[in-house]
């Protein structure tokens, strides 16, 4: 019997989007200041990244350029969209604006000079893109970054986010596929709580998880409990008692000061990560007790 291949964590979108950037800080321990300098993705950049003890992400970082984009969606199609897990799609929410949102700032000029990507042409790949996962992997998960949302004033970012959300829920029209969408930026936390949601999606058994995290809230009498992978510090499940009560990985919306707001304890992430021991084990469980 043949076996089957391992499910692929798809990382698609337009050219200049920051793709390989956000890739570098969260799976390589980059810095954002040396991320930006990293070269485009020539054709297909496909690594494996190890998460947990047993689990393994088969990583492909799609190059947003259109002679590639041209290949992935004609001859190759059936190579990239099969047995994907889950795709993600990135967009540079101020190339999608063009201009046309007064809250853009106007150091938004320069990324927009980064792509040849015109809003038409981005959402067309989207719905194609769309329509082969749900051919070749129907029971793939879907997450859309609206990246690079810090350059967008901070009153606007909210309106904005939903504008072009819609533009591109519209553009693929009824879907059963469910979409997850989260505003991002390299310079807050948000872009670690969209991959954190993304890595939670290929957990098995995080119900399990979940149920441990409560108890060890209750024995410790603790208000909240997070649990991290220990080499990309993701959060892998976060647990909140509020009035006796848990409550599982909840968040506080899609965007915020940069993206998603984050809890305290996501807050104090590189400080604990900075006094973590090397020979630590992978996963790493932080507790905020009710006298904090």
């Amino acid at each position: 019997m043949d076996q089957r291949p391992m499910e692929k964590l798809l990382l698609m979108g337009p050219g200049g989007a920051g793709k390989t950037c956000m890739r570098s800080i969260i799976f390589d321990n980059y810095l954002p200041r040396d991320a930006l300098r990293l070269g485009i993705t020539i054709s297909l950049d496909q690594s494996q990244v190890h998460i947990l003890r047993n689990l393994f992400l088969n990583l492909w970082d799609c190059g947003g350029q259109h002679r590639y984009v041209a290949e992935y969606l004609g001859r190759q199609k059936e190579y990239i969209f099969r047995y994907v897990g889950v795709m993600l799609f990135v967009f540079d929410i101020n190339s999608m604006s063009g201009g046309r949102d007064a809250g853009v700032a106007p150091s938004a000029t320069e990324s927009n000079a980064n792509t040849d990507w015109k809003l038409p042409e981005m959402l067309e790949y989207f719905r194609a893109a769309m329509g082969y996962i749900n051919e070749y992997s129907p029971n793939a998960k879907v997450f859309v970054l609206l990246h690079k949302i810090d350059l967008i004033n901070k009153d606007m970012r909210e309106a904005i986010f939903e504008a072009r959300k819609k533009e591109i829920l519209d553009v693929i029209g009824p879907n059963k596929t469910e979409i997850q969408f989260f505003g991002t930026s390299i310079w807050s936390d948000s872009l670690y709580l969209a991959y954190s949601a993304v890595v939670r999606s290929l957990v098995p058994h995080r119900d399990v998880l979940l149920r441990t995290l409560r108890d060890i809230a209750a024995a410790c009498d603790a208000v909240e409990v997070a649990l991290y992978e220990r080499s990309t510090f993701l959060c892998l499940a976060h647990m909140t008692r509020r009035e006796g009560r848990p409550h599982g990985d909840g968040t506080e919306g899609p965007v915020g000061d940069g993206g998603t707001r984050t809890t305290e304890i996501e807050r104090d992430r590189e400080a604990l990560q900075a006094q973590l021991p090397e020979c630590m084990l992978y996963e790493v469980i932080t507790l905020r007790s009710r006298d904090r």
